[in-house]
Protein backbone atom coordinates (compact mmCIF):
# COMPACT_ATOMS: atom_id res chain seq x y z
CA UNK A 1 0.00 0.00 0.00
CA UNK A 2 1.31 3.45 -1.04
CA UNK A 3 0.80 6.17 1.55
CA UNK A 4 1.90 9.77 1.58
CA UNK A 5 1.73 11.70 4.83
CA UNK A 6 3.44 15.08 4.28
CA UNK A 7 2.51 16.55 7.61
CA UNK A 8 0.17 15.87 10.50
CA UNK A 9 -2.68 17.91 8.92
CA UNK A 10 -2.62 16.03 5.59
CA UNK A 11 -4.55 12.77 5.67
CA UNK A 12 -2.77 9.65 4.46
CA UNK A 13 -3.30 8.79 0.78
CA UNK A 14 -4.06 5.27 -0.22
CA UNK A 15 -4.87 3.76 -3.64
CA UNK A 16 -7.14 1.28 -1.86
CA UNK A 17 -9.25 4.21 -0.57
CA UNK A 18 -10.11 5.38 -4.12
CA UNK A 19 -13.64 4.33 -5.08
CA UNK A 20 -14.14 2.08 -8.10
CA UNK A 21 -13.70 4.02 -11.33
CA UNK A 22 -12.13 6.97 -9.50
CA UNK A 23 -8.73 6.71 -11.20
CA UNK A 24 -10.25 6.39 -14.66
CA UNK A 25 -12.43 9.46 -13.95
CA UNK A 26 -9.35 11.43 -12.82
CA UNK A 27 -7.54 10.35 -15.99
CA UNK A 28 -10.51 11.20 -18.21
CA UNK A 29 -11.01 14.63 -16.65
CA UNK A 30 -7.30 15.48 -16.77
CA UNK A 31 -7.23 14.61 -20.48
CA UNK A 32 -10.34 16.76 -21.03
CA UNK A 33 -8.69 19.63 -19.13
CA UNK A 34 -5.56 19.35 -21.27
CA UNK A 35 -7.64 19.18 -24.45
CA UNK A 36 -9.61 22.28 -23.44
CA UNK A 37 -6.40 24.17 -22.64
CA UNK A 38 -5.11 23.38 -26.14
CA UNK A 39 -8.44 24.39 -27.72
CA UNK A 40 -8.46 27.69 -25.79
CA UNK A 41 -4.92 28.47 -26.97
CA UNK A 42 -5.95 27.70 -30.57
CA UNK A 43 -9.08 29.89 -30.36
CA UNK A 44 -7.12 32.74 -28.73
CA UNK A 45 -4.63 32.61 -31.62
CA UNK A 46 -7.55 32.70 -34.10
CA UNK A 47 -9.12 35.68 -32.31
CA UNK A 48 -5.75 37.48 -32.30
CA UNK A 49 -5.43 36.95 -36.08
CA UNK A 50 -9.01 38.19 -36.63
CA UNK A 51 -8.35 41.30 -34.53
CA UNK A 52 -5.22 42.01 -36.56
CA UNK A 53 -7.21 41.74 -39.83
CA UNK A 54 -9.93 43.96 -38.36
CA UNK A 55 -7.39 46.61 -37.34
CA UNK A 56 -5.72 46.54 -40.78
CA UNK A 57 -9.06 47.33 -42.41
CA UNK A 58 -10.31 49.73 -39.69
CA UNK A 59 -7.10 51.78 -39.39
CA UNK A 60 -5.54 51.23 -42.80
CA UNK A 61 -7.27 50.09 -45.91
CA UNK A 62 -10.80 51.45 -45.38
CA UNK A 63 -9.80 55.00 -44.26
CA UNK A 64 -7.32 55.15 -47.17
CA UNK A 65 -9.96 54.12 -49.72
CA UNK A 66 -12.43 56.61 -48.24
CA UNK A 67 -9.80 59.35 -48.60
CA UNK A 68 -9.03 58.31 -52.19
CA UNK A 69 -12.68 58.67 -53.18
CA UNK A 70 -13.13 61.90 -51.17
CA UNK A 71 -15.49 60.40 -48.61
CA UNK A 72 -15.62 61.33 -44.95
CA UNK A 73 -19.01 59.87 -44.02
CA UNK A 74 -21.65 57.68 -45.64
CA UNK A 75 -24.98 56.35 -44.43
CA UNK A 76 -25.35 52.63 -45.09
CA UNK A 77 -28.54 50.84 -46.11
CA UNK A 78 -29.23 49.66 -42.55
CA UNK A 79 -29.15 53.26 -41.28
CA UNK A 80 -25.70 53.00 -39.68
CA UNK A 81 -22.99 55.48 -40.64
CA UNK A 82 -19.45 54.82 -41.75
CA UNK A 83 -17.27 57.72 -40.63
CA UNK A 84 -13.60 58.41 -41.31
CA UNK A 85 -12.21 59.89 -38.09
CA UNK A 86 -8.82 61.06 -36.90
CA UNK A 87 -7.81 60.36 -33.31
CA UNK A 88 -4.91 61.94 -31.47
CA UNK A 89 -3.06 59.88 -28.89
CA UNK A 90 -0.55 61.88 -26.82
CA UNK A 91 2.05 60.30 -24.56
CA UNK A 92 4.47 62.72 -22.91
CA UNK A 93 7.82 61.06 -22.26
CA UNK A 94 9.21 61.55 -18.75
CA UNK A 95 12.16 63.55 -20.10
CA UNK A 96 9.76 65.88 -21.99
CA UNK A 97 7.50 66.62 -19.00
CA UNK A 98 9.28 69.83 -17.86
CA UNK A 99 9.19 71.28 -21.38
CA UNK A 100 5.58 70.15 -21.99
CA UNK A 101 4.36 71.56 -18.67
CA UNK A 102 6.23 74.84 -19.27
CA UNK A 103 4.64 75.06 -22.73
CA UNK A 104 1.16 74.56 -21.26
CA UNK A 105 1.73 77.20 -18.59
CA UNK A 106 3.14 79.69 -21.13
CA UNK A 107 0.06 79.21 -23.30
CA UNK A 108 -2.38 79.52 -20.35
CA UNK A 109 -3.28 75.82 -20.45
CA UNK A 110 -1.63 74.88 -17.16
CA UNK A 111 -4.93 74.22 -15.40
CA UNK A 112 -4.87 70.65 -16.81
CA UNK A 113 -1.74 69.86 -14.77
CA UNK A 114 -2.46 68.01 -11.53
CA UNK A 115 0.06 68.46 -8.70
CA UNK A 116 0.58 65.88 -5.94
CA UNK A 117 2.83 65.78 -2.91
CA UNK A 118 3.22 62.39 -1.27
CA UNK A 119 4.74 61.54 2.09
CA UNK A 120 5.00 57.95 3.29
CA UNK A 121 3.99 57.20 6.89
CA UNK A 122 4.13 53.88 8.68
CA UNK A 123 1.34 51.86 10.25
CA UNK A 124 -0.38 53.58 13.13
CA UNK A 125 0.89 57.04 12.15
CA UNK A 126 -2.47 58.47 11.03
CA UNK A 127 -2.48 61.24 13.65
CA UNK A 128 1.09 62.18 12.80
CA UNK A 129 0.17 62.25 9.10
CA UNK A 130 -2.66 64.71 9.78
CA UNK A 131 -0.40 66.96 11.87
CA UNK A 132 2.32 66.85 9.22
CA UNK A 133 -0.17 67.80 6.55
CA UNK A 134 -0.92 71.00 8.48
CA UNK A 135 2.65 72.26 8.42
CA UNK A 136 4.16 70.19 5.66
CA UNK A 137 7.27 72.12 4.74
CA UNK A 138 7.74 74.20 7.92
CA UNK A 139 9.25 71.51 10.08
CA UNK A 140 12.45 69.48 10.15
CA UNK A 141 10.48 66.25 10.74
CA UNK A 142 9.93 65.96 6.99
CA UNK A 143 13.65 65.90 6.35
CA UNK A 144 13.62 62.25 7.47
CA UNK A 145 10.68 61.34 5.25
CA UNK A 146 10.58 60.70 1.56
CA UNK A 147 8.53 63.52 0.03
CA UNK A 148 7.51 63.11 -3.60
CA UNK A 149 6.47 66.15 -5.62
CA UNK A 150 4.74 65.06 -8.78
CA UNK A 151 2.95 66.79 -11.62
CA UNK A 152 0.76 64.84 -14.03
CA UNK A 153 -2.01 65.22 -16.55
CA UNK A 154 -4.72 62.59 -16.68
CA UNK A 155 -4.40 60.80 -20.06
CA UNK A 156 -8.04 61.46 -21.05
CA UNK A 157 -7.68 65.14 -20.12
CA UNK A 158 -4.57 65.42 -22.26
CA UNK A 159 -6.25 63.59 -25.16
CA UNK A 160 -9.24 65.96 -24.97
CA UNK A 161 -6.93 69.01 -24.85
CA UNK A 162 -5.00 67.81 -27.92
CA UNK A 163 -8.25 67.32 -29.86
CA UNK A 164 -9.55 70.71 -28.73
CA UNK A 165 -6.35 72.46 -29.87
CA UNK A 166 -6.37 70.67 -33.25
CA UNK A 167 -10.01 71.67 -33.79
CA UNK A 168 -9.10 75.28 -32.90
CA UNK A 169 -6.30 75.09 -35.51
CA UNK A 170 -3.73 75.65 -32.72
CA UNK A 171 -2.19 72.18 -32.31
CA UNK A 172 0.25 71.35 -29.55
CA UNK A 173 3.80 70.45 -30.66
CA UNK A 174 3.68 66.74 -31.58
CA UNK A 175 7.31 66.09 -30.64
CA UNK A 176 6.99 67.50 -27.12
CA UNK A 177 3.62 65.88 -26.39
CA UNK A 178 4.34 62.60 -28.21
CA UNK A 179 1.20 62.92 -30.32
CA UNK A 180 0.41 60.01 -32.63
CA UNK A 181 -2.37 60.39 -35.16
CA UNK A 182 -4.58 57.39 -35.95
CA UNK A 183 -7.08 57.50 -38.81
CA UNK A 184 -9.91 55.07 -38.29
CA UNK A 185 -13.09 54.01 -40.11
CA UNK A 186 -15.86 53.77 -37.52
CA UNK A 187 -19.33 52.32 -37.96
CA UNK A 188 -21.94 54.11 -35.85
CA UNK A 189 -25.20 52.26 -35.44
CA UNK A 190 -28.49 54.13 -35.79
CA UNK A 191 -30.06 55.39 -32.58
CA UNK A 192 -31.65 52.57 -30.62
CA UNK A 193 -29.92 49.80 -32.62
CA UNK A 194 -28.03 47.05 -30.79
CA UNK A 195 -24.58 45.86 -31.77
Amino acid sequence: MLTDNVDNETPAFSFEAIPDGGLSLVSELSQKLSSLANLIALKEAEVKALKQQYEEIECGRLPDVMLDVGMIEITLTDGSKLIRTVEYHPAIKVENRPVAFAYLREHELGDVIKTEIKITFGKGEEKLAKRQLAYLMRTKANAERKIVFEENIHPQTLKALVKERVNADEPLPADIFGIHEITRAVVKLPRGAKA
